[in-house]
């Protein structure tokens, strides 16, 4: 008897086995006390878990009309927040840290004015990233943030670092120029 079999259906056929031993050493699994959750240090309580629907808040302090809520001060937050102020909509940023200051990250930028002695060749770094993900780079997105990247960090520090985020900018120079690409 002669089988041929797909990928697809070997695939198809894989994924159902693997769901059966799942559902198979599901049963083996311990139950946690409460589902999701874990004791705090502080009280030795049950601590809140993602999963757990919140109640609805019944007292209000303050209701405030915006048009875009942006949760989350970072990098990508802060940028679209300004964006669409910049563009007339009203905007209301919620950050848990409290600050903005203190929701950085690290960011990587070419070319800006920000560090005149550091120009890397556009080129060059497009050419090193082809050839070290063995041609799995997306090389139009490369290319977008090598050739923008330097001015998107300068609208940044003019524009956000007035309204108080903390914005150093360093340069990291390693002792072999190839591994910087």
């Amino acid at each position: 008897m002669e089988t041929n079999l797909s990928r697809r259906g070997f695939l198809t056929g894989a994924a159902a086995a693997g769901a059966l031993a799942a559902m198979g050493l599901a049963g083996c699994a311990p139950t946690p006390a409460a589902e999701g959750s874990t004791k705090t240090a502080e009280t030795g309580a049950a601590a809140p878990s993602w999963r757990d629907k919140p109640e609805m808040p019944t007292e209000f302090v303050e209701t405030v009309d915006a048009d875009i809520v942006v949760v989350g001060a970072g990098n990508g937050g802060l940028v679209a927040a300004t964006t669409a102020a910049q563009n007339g909509a009203k905007v209301i940023v919620l950050e848990k840290a409290g600050a903005i200051a203190a929701a950085r990250e690290a960011i990587g930028a070419l070319n800006s004015k920000l560090a005149p002695d550091h120009q890397e060749d556009v080129p060059t770094l497009l050419n090193h990233a082809n050839m070290t993900q063995a041609g799995d780079a997306n090389m139009l997105m490369y290319k977008t943030w090598a050739e923008k990247s330097g001015e998107m960090i300068e609208w940044m520090a003019d524009t956000l670092g007035p309204k108080g985020m903390l914005f150093p900018f360093e340069w990291h120079c390693p002792d072999d120029p190839h591994a910087y690409y």
